[in-house]
């Protein structure tokens, strides 16, 4: 979505060619990005971190207004939706905002599926190659029953969730 032209000229050659076709995306883009796109895409994978403004921040070093802004227009659009959440309890799964990030979701339309990956420590080795800080050492994989119990909870409300 950063290279939206490139990406237009690619979905429209995809469409022409029979393709279904299938974005993913932060969001963290100008709608006017999507709206270049939208005639072209059959799915957008949309990832979504947080819904408190003030968490998502200090996870991201940025705002979220334009990226829920977005998920919000995508599903007006009527275009199908997976969400994926990076699950990293303690930081974004933590308080209540699974409850948030589940309202949100409950009143979007076109989201045919919601992904819950579980935080791992693959990419520390990435850091310290890179001479870089891991800012998540501390954080520790969620277990098998705290995945089970974060997928019952999105699904009471009737959200699709794979895990």
């Amino acid at each position: 979505m950063l290279q939206i032209d490139y990406l237009k000229e690619l979905l429209i050659a995809s469409k022409d060619m029979g393709f279904h076709t299938a974005v993913d995306t932060a969001g963290n883009v100008p709608w006017d990005n999507f709206l270049e796109v939208l005639p072209y895409v059959d799915l957008f994978i949309f990832d979504l971190k947080a819904i408190d403004e003030v968490r998502h921040r200090a996870i991201t070093g940025s705002t979220n207004r334009r990226i829920l802004d977005n998920l919000k227009r995508i599903s007006i659009a009527g275009v199908e939706i997976w969400v994926r959440i990076p699950v990293i309890p303690g930081i974004n799964i933590v308080d209540n905002e699974q409850e948030k990030i589940r309202a949100f979701l409950v009143g979007l339309k076109g989201i045919t599926s919601i992904e819950l990956l579980p935080y791992h420590k693959l990419g520390e080795s990435k850091y310290e190659s890179l001479q870089m800080e891991y800012m998540c050492k501390h954080c520790l994989p969620p277990d098998k029953e705290f995945m089970d119990n974060l997928k019952d909870f999105f699904k009471s409300k009737g959200l699709d969730v794979i895990k």
